[in-house]
């Protein structure tokens, strides 16, 4: 799913925001930021455990990688180029 042009510099919540979505294989959201986030719970919750998502850099890929390691899913998170 392409998400590169999603602008997230207003969201505080993004709760359950990928739940259920088992078919889901590719994520890019390589221009999303995540400064404001509090609400985060189950956001990959029951994804592919084979998830790749694209992520804008370190920071990105850290927060993303600490919300999917609390749900049954690992995947795989890049740094985009």
């Amino acid at each position: 799913m392409d998400l590169s042009s999603l602008d997230t510099s207003k969201v505080t919540s993004m709760k359950a925001m990928f739940d259920y979505c088992t078919s889901l294989s590719t994520l890019d959201m390589r221009n999303a930021e995540f400064p404001d986030i509090d609400g985060y719970y189950n956001m990959f919750g029951s994804v592919s455990s084979n998830i790749n998502i694209i992520a804008k850099d370190s920071i990105a890929r850290d927060f993303i990688q600490t919300r999917i390691t609390t749900c049954p899913s690992t995947g795989t998170i890049t740094i985009a180029n």
